[in-house]
C-alpha cells in the first residue's frame, strides 16, 4: 500500500465487533480485518482476537501499538462489548511485551485528515484524495488502522521508536509528542 525507505515498526489498531488492524511490512503497510462471525459469540470472537493480535505481534514484532481510544458514543451493551474487546487487546499487547499509545478517532482524524469530525463512512475517500490509497474492497475498519498507522508514520521516526525500544523506556516522550 504505502511506501518508504525505513518505517518504524507500528502496529495499529482500530477495537470492534471488526477489528481493523494496521502493521509495517518492510516498507510498506499491510492491512487486515478479523471480523466477528455470523454464529460466533462474542467470548470465541474475543479469543480469537486475542490470539490473532498476539501472533501479529510474534510475526510483526512491533516497537509500539496504536490503538484506537474507547468510543463512548455505544450505547448499551454494544459499550460493554467494546470495553472488553479495548481490554482483551491491550492485554494480549501487554502479553507481547509492546507498549501502546492510546488514540481518539478525533485526534488521528484531525491529524491525518485535517478534520477530526469526518464521518467513519467517509475515511476511504478521504484517504484517497489525500494519500493516493485505494481501499476499495477493504473494510472501513481497515481504512481506519490505515489511517491510525499514518498517525504513527508522520509522528515517529525510526530512531525515536528504535531508541526507545532499545532502552525499554522512552515510550512517555513518544506518547507525549503523538499527543502533542
Amino acid at each position: 500500500m504505502m511506501s518508504r525507505s525505513k518505517l518504524p515498526v507500528v502496529l495499529a489498531l482500530d477495537v470492534s465487533t471488526s477489528t481493523g488492524m494496521c502493521w509495517t511490512s518492510g516498507k510498506r503497510a499491510d492491512t487486515r480485518v478479523i471480523a466477528r462471525k455470523g454464529d460466533e459469540s462474542i467470548d470465541e470472537y474475543a479469543l480469537r482476537l486475542y490470539y490473532s493480535v498476539v501472533g501479529r505481534c510474534t510475526v510483526v514484532k512491533p516497537a509500539v501499538a496504536v490503538v484506537e481510544d474507547y468510543a463512548f458514543g455505544a450505547i448499551g451493551r454494544s459499550r460493554t462489548i467494546l470495553a472488553e474487546l479495548g481490554g482483551i487487546v491491550k492485554l494480549a499487547l501487554r502479553m507481547s511485551g509492546v507498549p501502546i499509545v492510546l488514540v481518539t478517532s478525533t485526534q488521528w482524524k484531525a491529524y491525518v485528515l485535517g478534520n477530526g469530525h469526518i464521518p467513519k463512512e467517509n475515511v476511504k475517500l478521504h484517504i484517497l484524495k489525500k494519500f493516493n490509497v485505494d481501499f476499495e474492497g477493504k473494510s472501513q475498519d481497515e481504512a481506519d488502522a490505515w489511517a491510525i498507522w499514518k498517525r504513527a508514520q508522520m509522528c515517529f521516526t525510526p530512531q525515536e521508536v528504535s531508541s526507545a525500544t532499545a532502552a525499554n523506556k522512552g515510550f512517555q516522550g513518544l506518547v507525549e509528542k503523538f499527543h502533542g
